[in-house]
């Protein structure tokens, strides 16, 4: 009777070490997912990286010449005699490429990523524009006739844009928009010749012309500025290196009306 109660102990104690083991594997204590780590990829901290850009700068130039139509009122001759029409400027756009850098800072708070970026893009977006007609008409005792050309071009080189961002983690990828001030170096040049002759003046006077006048409008180095906005996608290659695809517009305010478009792509690290 006592071999048999002492069996039965050592065979309970055997029993329940066995359980106690096996309780430490996650999978018997539940879930999966219990056992297994959940947190996100860590995106915070600095970075920086370089970026190549493919757009277009799409130029509006109506209008450019309005302050140069509105300046040959201070020449007598041209408010006695003629009236010039006005300009019949229109838009122009050209693809170009740049390349350039980016730097910034984000803040991770689960799967949500804030951070506060400054990419900068060298490049040559461009447009000009080129208008000419002449009018022939009769006044002041004279046949008149008045050419007018009119030039309106802008060429960005330099541009950069501060901008606050916004993601969202999924796996290794932070899809992203932004939201920022823009800032450039420009030059923006503009022209305006009016020509004039007459023929068949009142008796004793004799023909007028033809009288040429130039007026320009040139900023070289000029520093514009504007907003711009866009969206993206970060996506985390090896350590802390990864690879971005965005897209950015960018609004600027000058006397010459511009919008640049770009589609980019890039490579960063995050320290």
């Amino acid at each position: 009777m006592r071999r048999l109660m002492l069996a039965a102990i050592l065979v309970s104690a055997v029993s329940g070490a066995e359980a106690a083991d096996l309780s430490d594997i996650p999978i018997l204590r539940g879930p999966v997912s219990e056992g297994l780590s959940s947190r996100s990829v860590n995106w915070e901290g600095f970075y920086v990286g370089g970026q190549v850009a493919w757009g277009a700068a799409s130029i509006n130039h109506a209008g450019a010449n309005d302050e140069l139509v509105s300046g040959f009122a201070l020449n007598p001759f041209f408010t006695t005699f003629i009236a010039p029409p006005v300009p019949g400027l229109g838009k122009s756009s050209e693809n170009q490429i740049g390349y350039g850098a980016f730097v910034g800072y984000n803040g991770q708070w689960d799967d949500v990523v804030l951070g506060l970026e400054g990419s900068f893009i060298h490049g040559d977006f461009k447009g000009r524009a080129f208008g000419s007609n002449t009018s022939v008409y009769s006044g002041n005792g004279y046949l008149n006739t008045v050419n007018y050309t009119s030039t309106s071009s802008l060429q960005l080189e330099n541009f950069g844009t501060v901008r606050v961002r916004g993601g969202y983690v999924i796996g290794p990828f932070l899809p992203y928009a932004f939201a920022g001030i823009g800032l450039g170096q420009a030059d923006i040049a503009r022209s305006l010749t009016v020509t004039a002759s007459g023929t068949g003046g009142p008796p004793a006077q004799p023909a007028y012309g033809p009288i040429s006048i130039t007026t320009n409008g040139n900023q070289p180095n000029h520093l514009v500025y504007g907003y711009s906005f866009g969206a993206g996608v970060d996506v985390l290659l090896i350590g802390g290196l990864f690879a971005r695809a965005e897209f950015e517009y960018l609004r600027i305010t000058s006397v010459v009306d511009t919008n640049i478009s770009t589609v980019r792509g890039g490579l960063g690290y995050k320290f």
